[in-house]
């Protein structure tokens, strides 16, 4: 259960990523909302039609990003591997490294990347995978306290960066119903029991306008109820 504090963090952050027109924006609002240094997002692979070039979307500089995917660094990419392999969140320095890994983290370090993370795998019920790494550096100490208190809120936003990622990679596919980022915002509120009223000071919209985001998005769900929209969207993991 997460910590109060942990809590409240989370809800002052969610509503900038579902606010985003993209998981490019939303990564850059994320890491400056929870002053972190850079935020990593990963999605693995597309069960029966696996993505020509993986999506990823980062705040690491372009010239790390050109470095690292020229060089193949994420065949000994301690971090790649431990997050296709684990189901459970690793802090970086747990990890084994390799020789090779060793020097990889030396190159990384010279572009500004931090050595101290967070990374947290996730799987959703389709069986598409994804990683979501956060990175603090550490110059005294604290900045490892500081990541390992954002635990707790970090595995919250790793699944909801997946469903962003889900709805803008996947926006072509004719089986999965396709809500426009506000409908999806004010849908997932609802589904966690906030009235219109309470959505819409969320979101910093009018009642009016948020009755009208929900009912768009139970006609595009094809449901009669509010109720049975969320049930539904949860259950195909939009929201």
């Amino acid at each position: 259960m997460l910590a109060i504090d942990s809590n409240d963090e989370y809800n002052e952050v969610l509503p900038a990523l579902l606010r985003s027109n993209s998981v490019s924006d939303a990564v850059n609002e994320v890491r400056d909302l929870l002053k972190l240094d850079h935020i990593t997002y990963h999605l693995a692979h597309k069960i029966g039609d696996p993505l020509d070039n993986p999506f990823v979307r980062t705040t690491y500089p372009p010239e790390w990003v050109s470095h690292y995917l020229l060089n193949n660094l994420a065949s000994i990419d301690p971090v790649v591997q431990a997050g296709m392999t684990s189901a459970d969140p690793f802090f970086w320095c747990d990890l084994e490294t390799t020789p090779e890994a060793e020097k990889m983290f030396v190159e990384a370090s010279k572009f500004g990347i931090p050595l101290n993370g967070y990374s947290v795998p996730h799987q959703d019920s389709k069986g598409r995978g994804s990683l979501f790494s956060a990175t603090l550096g550490v110059e005294n100490g604290m900045e490892q306290d500081r990541l390992r208190s954002l635990a707790e809120v970090l595995q919250l936003l790793a699944k909801d960066f997946h469903i962003k990622a889900i709805a803008e990679v996947y926006s072509n596919d004719v089986d999965m119903p396709q809500l426009p980022p506000r409908e999806l915002e004010c849908l997932k509120w609802c589904a966690e029991g906030k009235t219109y009223l309470e959505i819409a000071m969320i979101l910093e919209l009018s009642e009016h306008t948020v009755r009208s985001y929900l009912k768009s998005a139970r006609l595009r769900l094809d449901c009669v109820s509010l109720a049975q929209a969320a049930n539904k969207a949860s259950k195909l993991k939009i929201i």
